[in-house]
């Protein structure tokens, strides 16, 4: 039991995290629901000694109690991110909170966002309850929409909106003027022209910052109109002047940045976003639009990519043969394309000299035969090493570990040759591996890696002391040292209280997908509490190899939320989930003995929809004598509710 404050704090979020991932999954009735409610209480109240209240603060990237930061691993992201979509800003708890007002917070604050925005946001919510021992503070409604994603944003974006300028709330939609180049990317163009409510939300936006906000009404202007530009859709004449209303406050300089952006920046915009354009921006701009786009052509210097904008106008140009297009912005294109600051000058690069002098020796050592000139070039390269690694410059890492094989294969001699430079090459990849973040580049080199430079206890020492752990560390780990997991387990042994670790392993070992990965998740499974059993069989769930002695164990000793979680890897072998499905309801039962058993199970099947089940189920839906009737009428409902009746 952890006496000092930090353990309890550690402790306290661990269990608040499980607490809370409880309420999205279970009823507040639900026993393990309970349980862990009951844990929670257990965990808060000895922090009352050393913190009273006891605040939780949530910021968009971190929890924060008594000025210290939780942040920088999965555990407390997903937290963070559960609470931030709800827009709760604070949590703080009060000595003598009971079970049932943790089960009112937990059950309140576990309802999806948009419901929680529907019934008026979370100050609402829970001032219809007598909480005495706990408080919330509630987020900015600008947060909530900011991280608004898929479905429901639309109906965020009407009721915040209306809320805050019916309420004349200057700070928010300061707040949506700032993030709406992030805003403006979730609404789709064609809901704007064609949903009434939307363009009405949309345009009283606007309406108030050109009336308040001048300034900042330019700036979404411009934000949304370049956001339009991306519609490849057609337009009528109705919906072009909806959409043109919005952009009449911008002038001819406004638009003339927008359409330079798109034409230098914008690898997408071609002559169909083009055509939208010179639509959208009105007749008697054109010619003013096309002399500052031409003003700002003569400043661009070469060191700003001229050579690629000229590239993408070329491009631009031949493909608007076949697409109207204003014959003003037609000659603008042939000009830029002509236009001579558009060219790149000529420059010395050290960087690239050099770098062509080390393929120089690449070429020398591939077709020299002599050992010790061959070690001289070797040598040359080794002078250039840290300047290899300084510039990340993996091709050539790639070319010389084939440059390498390609040599000793021919002569096996050259081995030791080779083998100081090999070792150079293979000590870095493997601490390259463990990376935050993984480069990505470097995935074909590892996989060159036959063995190990490091050695065994600095892969322990990275993953289990560093916490440094990654699927591909430990892919790299399980194929250097396949047969030599024992050490390995005493250290999962040893830190199975550290839940963080043990849930971002699991998290990578079903990407490994290996027979070693499988190993260790039942080695996890059964050393572990539930909450790790239950990530463990998830992560099952995704992992090609399965051990069906070990699955069909749990489904047979297990309690019901084991059991759930290794059908649903069962189910994705037919033959499998047959022989699992009579060792679950073909067991003896006279006179109804085990129909409790059978009804709990028939409870399972229903809540993961295993349809395959049915044919047991309608067995049991026929089964006379009144002993039978509870068994009957369970059987009959979950066949109607799959229309298998």
């Amino acid at each position: 039991m952890p006496i000092n404050k930090e353990e309890l704090l550690a402790e306290f979020l661990k269990s608040f995290k499980i607490a809370v991932n409880g309420a999205l999954l279970y009823t507040k009735s639900h026993p393990f629901f309970m349980r862990y409610i009951e844990d929670l209480k257990r965990k808060i109240d000895p922090l009352f000694d050393f913190l009273n209240p006891l605040k939780v603060v949530i910021t968009p990237n971190s929890l924060v109690i008594d000025d210290k930061t939780f942040s920088k691993t999965s555990w407390y992201d997903e937290l963070v991110k559960i609470l931030h979509r709800r827009k709760i800003k604070s949590i703080e708890f009060k000595r003598g909170i009971t079970g049932q007002e943790l089960v009112v917070l937990l059950d309140r604050i576990s309802l999806p966002p948009l419901e929680i925005l529907k019934q008026g946001g979370v100050d609402r919510i829970f001032s219809r309850n007598d909480n005495t021992h706990f408080t919330i503070e509630e987020l900015d409604y600008s947060s909530l929409l900011i991280d608004k994603e898929g479905e429901g944003f639309n109906e965020a974006w009407f009721s915040l909106v209306e809320s805050s300028i019916n309420h004349n709330e200057t700070r928010k939609i300061n707040e949506f003027a700032d993030n709406f180049q992030i805003i403006v990317a979730k609404i789709k163009i064609n809901d704007l022209v064609t949903d009434e409510r939307l363009r009405k939300s949309m345009s009283d936006f606007m309406n108030y910052l050109k009336v308040n906000q001048k300034e900042k009404f330019n700036k979404c202007c411009q934000e949304l109109l370049e956001s339009a530009l991306k519609y490849r859709g057609e337009l009528d004449e109705a919906q072009l002047l909806s959409l043109q209303s919005f952009f009449i406050g911008l002038d001819e300089k406004d638009l003339a940045n927008v359409l330079w952006n798109k034409l230098s920046l914008d690898d997408d915009f071609g002559p169909v976003g083009l055509r939208l354009f010179s639509q959208l921006a009105g007749k008697d701009k054109h010619k003013t639009i096309v002399s500052t786009v031409f003003d700002k052509a003569r400043d661009i210097s070469p060191a700003s990519g001229a050579s690629r904008i000229k590239e993408k106008i070329e491009k631009l140009f031949s493909a608007s043969d076949n697409i109207h297009i204003p014959e003003i912005y037609q000659n603008m294109l042939s000009a830029l394309r002509e236009n001579s600051s558009l060219e790149d000058k000529i420059a010395f690069d050290r960087d690239q000299v050099d770098r062509n002098y080390r393929f120089i020796l690449l070429n020398l050592i591939i077709e020299e035969k002599d050992d010790g000139a061959l070690s001289m070039l070797l040598e040359k390269v080794m002078e250039d090493w840290d300047t290899i690694i300084a510039n990340r410059d993996f091709e050539y890492l790639k070319n010389l570990i084939e440059v390498s094989r390609r040599k000793t294969s021919e002569n096996p001699d050259c081995r030791r040759i080779f083998k100081k430079i090999d070792d150079r090459i293979g000590s870095f990849l493997e601490a390259a591996v463990f990376e935050q973040p993984f480069n990505q580049s470097i995935k074909p080199l590892i996989e060159s890696i036959e063995k190990s430079s490091a050695g065994y206890d600095f892969y322990l020492e990275k993953i289990f002391n560093d916490k440094k752990v990654n699927q591909q560390a430990l892919s790299l780990f399980f194929r250097l040292f396949p047969g030599d997991l024992e050490r390995f387990r005493n250290k999962l042994e040893q830190n199975r209280a550290d839940i963080d670790l043990l849930v971002n392993m699991i998290e990578d070992l079903k990407h490994v997908d290996s027979l070693v990965s499988l190993d260790v998740l039942k080695y996890l499974f059964y050393s572990c509490n539930e909450y790790i059993k239950i990530e463990a069989l998830r992560a099952m769930q995704e992992c090609s190899n399965f051990d069906k002695e070990f699955l069909f164990s749990i489904i047979t000793r297990e309690n019901n939320a084991l059991k759930k979680e290794a059908l649903q890897v069962i189910m994705r072998d037919q033959e499998m989930l047959k022989e699992a499905l009579q060792m679950l309801f073909d067991i003896p039962n006279s006179f109804g003995r085990s129909n409790g058993v059978i009804i709990e199970r028939i409870s399972l099947v229903e809540e993961i929809e295993l349809k395959e089940a049915s044919a047991f189920l309608a067995g049991f839906s026929r089964k006379m004598f009144f002993w039978n009737r509870a068994l009957r009428l369970k059987a009959r409902e979950v066949l109607r509710k799959w229309n298998a009746e």
